[in-house]
Formats: C-alpha cells, sequence, structure tokens
C-alpha cells in the first residue's frame, strides 16, 4: 500500500512539475512582448529626428500625437482594402512599415536607417512627402469616401496649426 502512495506522491510531483514548466515556457514569451510596446503615441518630425537623410526636403510640418497603438490595432484591422499596401489584421505594420516581415525588424534598426531604406525603395528623400501622403492621406480620403469612419484628411487636421 505505501507503494501505491509512493507511486501517487510521484505523479502528482511529476504533474505539477510539468505545469510549471509549461507555464514558464508560455509566459517567457509574452513576458519579452512585453518590453517590446507598441507605442500609444509619436511625433513624427522626420526632419528633426533624421536631418541627415540624403535629398529630404527641409519641409517643417510635423504631426503631433499620432495615435500609434490604435493605428497599429483598431484602426487598420478590417480596412484592409483602403490602403495603398498589403497587409493582414494579424501584422497590419507593414501598411506604414513597407517591407516589414515582423516587429524584429522595425525595432531592430535605427528609425532613419529604416525610413532610408523605404524612402530608397520610393525615389529617394525628395518624395519623402508623397510617400507618406501616399501612406496616410491616400487611406483616410479612400475611407471617408467610402462613408467610414476615417482619419485627418487635410492639411489642418494632420499638421494643427
Amino acid at each position: 500500500m505505501r507503494q501505491k502512495g509512493f507511486s501517487l506522491s510521484t505523479k502528482i510531483l511529476k504533474g505539477a512539475t510539468l505545469t510549471l514548466t509549461t507555464f514558464m515556457l508560455f509566459q517567457t514569451p509574452l513576458w519579452a512582448a512585453d518590453q517590446e510596446k507598441i507605442p500609444e503615441t509619436v511625433d513624427i518630425n522626420i526632419q528633426a529626428v533624421c536631418p541627415d537623410l540624403p535629398g529630404l526636403a527641409r519641409d517643417k510640418k510635423e504631426v503631433k500625437g499620432f495615435s500609434h497603438a490604435a493605428h497599429a490595432g483598431k484602426y487598420l484591422q478590417g480596412n484592409q482594402e483602403f490602403s495603398d499596401r498589403p497587409y493582414t489584421d494579424t501584422f497590419t505594420c507593414t501598411a506604414c512599415h513597407p517591407g516589414a516581415a515582423s516587429k524584429s525588424a522595425i525595432t531592430s534598426q535605427q528609425p532613419c536607417e529604416r525610413l532610408a531604406h523605404a524612402l530608397d525603395a520610393n525615389g529617394g528623400g525628395k518624395n519623402y512627402k508623397k510617400f507618406i501622403h501616399g501612406t496616410c492621406l491616400t487611406c483616410h480620403k479612400k475611407m471617408k469616401k467610402a462613408k467610414k469612419k476615417s482619419g485627418p484628411t487635410s492639411c489642418k487636421q494632420c499638421h494643427g496649426k
């Protein structure tokens, strides 16, 4: 009888160890993901942040308080048809970060380096305004035309006063 009790205790101990190990294995990616949180808002001022980008015009317009996390989530979800860049609901980042295949592909490079590569693929820094307006404004206008809730479609709505 003692032998059965020992066997049951061993089974319980092994089960608890397996459960704890499984829990720890599945929690590690969640902890890591927590460290790479998408910023809620960002200020977009490329001329100030990346002044050495070749061919970049001296445009001083910026976008304050861009709702980055909301765009990565709810705004882009289900709205692929309005974007000029293909993306999926499981990885919306490529709508604004062309060529990115993963979150780490975006965060592993310096922002100016990433932007330089994206601009090179789209005619260089001289086309930044066209590139960014094509990314944002085109989507907003298409959504507005489809009578869907949209982001800003005029200069002042986006850039402020």
